[in-house]
């Protein structure tokens, strides 16, 4: 079994024979949120499965690169009844979609203050105290009034003019206003004496004034204390005899007594309408007497209009003369909502510059009216024409200063309803918007007529 072998000399390692460094994984480039890599290089052994590797080292992420704050949405301001918000703004990223924003808070609603006078022969309970109140938008609030002992109750008072003659008033807040509670008091050491229109508007008023004082500034004043003309009625007297007024020696209201005008002393107008027009016997359309009731009629009609505003739904449509006017039936099915409209202007009997304006309001079933009135002034423009406004001055260059009549509750048996005024130098427009403030399922609602320009 002999052998003999050779060789196995050893033979050394030839050692790997690497090619050219090639990428075998792309760089990653960091973004603003997260790290990145570098390329990551292979170099293989072509002589074997051998192979090294090099890169791949991690590349920070950049953080994002943001840009100033710029507005996004613009401030939106409060309102008495919608809360505003601040400007949102707005920074974004130069090297990605991401942004950052801040502001947009809520502020919130002004809401309404109600001021109640304070009287010193009377009493007020209820939902307010005297000064200033600060309610909701559309609050309901009640109050009640109660004279001292020898005092009587006259109304409530808002802008001069009573809005209510009863004791009890409820309403809800929609606009700033001062309620004075107007009481009359035989015992008290000064007086007040006011002196209204059939409307409850205030002509003349001599407030707290000594007896003595009061009576002579009467006797001055009396032959140029004149309650103002309407179009269907002038006036006649008070209902104090000249003699009872200037004696007066203790706080009292004096009203106006009107009779009514002749109707062939009075303007006569038209009804533009293709309907059937149903009036009074004896009158004839283009000779309707001022305040004088019409009736349009057709059984087709769903609505009414007068300009581009709803005036009133069904059938028919019933109102009272004030002026020429072009009212046209609408036979689609419209959405049943409140609406005013300013329907003419006259002017005053006796005057040049003195315009009877007229309007009316149309409220459907399930509106409850608890105000309505005009808020007008000298050359003001459609924005100006606001309850928000009043007080203010207007923005044309010549503009007054912006004023409200209200009404209250003091009338609602009628629909139409107006008010005098004028610009006595006739140096600028009329310009004058009817509002009706409305509740409905809780929500009130001021809504305004389309602005309505006199020029002189």
């Amino acid at each position: 079994n002999y052998f003999e072998t050779r060789g196995g000399d050893v033979i050394p390692a030839t050692g790997h024979k690497l090619g050219e460094w090639t990428v075998a994984e792309a760089a990653v480039p960091a973004t603003c949120t997260t790290d990145g890599k570098t390329a990551v290089e292979k170099s293989e052994c072509s002589n074997c499965n051998y192979f090294e590797t090099r890169g791949g080292d991690v590349i920070p992420a950049t953080g994002h690169k943001l840009s100033d704050w710029t507005v996004a949405e613009a401030a939106v301001a409060p309102t008495k009844k919608e809360d505003g918000k601040t400007a949102v703004e707005k920074r974004t990223c130069a090297n990605c979609n991401y942004f950052e924003t801040r502001g947009g808070d809520v502020i919130p609603a002004l809401g309404v203050t109600i001021t109640l006078a304070k009287s010193d022969i009377g009493t007020v309970a209820g939902d307010l105290k005297d000064g200033e109140n600060k309610l909701a938008y559309g609050e309901e609030f009640t109050v009640t009034a109660t004279p001292v002992e020898g005092a009587t109750f006259v109304g409530w008072e808002v802008g001069g003019n009573i809005v209510s003659k009863d004791a009890t008033y409820t309403s809800n807040a929609a606009s700033d206003i001062t309620l004075t509670p107007v009481f009359e008091d035989a015992a008290a050491n000064n007086i007040t004496v006011t002196f209204y229109d059939k409307y409850g508007n205030t002509v003349k008023q001599y407030k707290d004034l000594e007896v003595v004082e009061y009576q002579a500034q009467v006797e001055a004043d009396f032959d140029d204390i004149i309650a103002p003309t309407y179009p269907s009625y002038t006036f006649e007297s008070w209902d104090k005899s000249k003699d009872e007024i200037l004696n007066i020696n203790t706080s009292t209201t004096i009203w106006a007594i009107y009779k009514e005008v002749e109707k062939t002393e009075i303007p006569k107008y038209t009804v533009i309408t293709n309907a059937q027009v149903i009036l009074p016997d004896g009158i004839v359309n283009g000779e309707i007497p001022y305040d004088t009731q019409a009736i349009v009629r057709d059984t087709a009609a769903k609505a009414w209009k007068v300009g581009e505003t709803i005036v009133a739904y069904g059938p028919e449509y019933t109102f009272y003369v004030g002026s020429d006017v072009a009212v046209d039936p609408v036979y689609d099915t419209v959405e049943e909502k409140a609406s005013t409209t300013v329907v003419g202007a006259n002017l005053v009997n006796g005057s040049d510059y003195k315009y009877n304006i007229v309007a009316t309001r149309n409220v459907p079933d399930g509106y409850a009216v608890i105000d309505y009135g005009f808020v007008y002034g000298k050359n003001l423009t459609d924005a100006d024409l606001d309850l928000d406004n009043v007080g203010n001055k207007g923005s044309n260059e010549n503009s007054g200063d912006v004023k409200a009549v209200h009404a209250g509750t003091r009338n609602l048996e009628t629909n139409e309803f107006a008010f005098n005024y004028g610009i006595k130098n006739k140096n600028a427009p009329i310009t004058a918007k009817s509002f009706v403030t409305v509740v409905k399922g809780g929500e009130t609602e001021i809504v305004y007529s389309e602005m309505f320009v006199q020029n002189y």
